[in-house]
């Protein structure tokens, strides 16, 4: 599956494991078998877990590419407003 997340896209093929990152508390981590990993940022924790849940919905689904920007930011608009 591609994921495209502010303008970048990735490869979760390239990635042995999508998790949060244990040290900073908003980002998702792409980690690969060699220690590299590709940081994904979000504004809070909140918008990380709903992220990664709507990810993980996607790798499930079997989808090919997965628009992460357009998601996350309607999850934005609705939370600012309180939708």
């Amino acid at each position: 599956m591609y994921i495209k997340y502010l303008d970048e896209i990735h490869n979760v093929t390239n990635y042995y494991s999508i998790l949060r990152n244990a040290f900073d508390g908003s980002t998702v981590q792409l980690s690969k078998e060699n220690g590299n990993y590709q940081a994904l940022k979000f504004k809070d924790e909140k918008a990380r877990d709903f992220a990664l849940a709507e990810i993980w919905k996607e790798l499930k689904k079997k989808t090919l590419f997965f628009d992460l920007d357009e998601i996350i930011k309607i999850y934005y608009v609705t939370n600012k407003y309180n939708v």
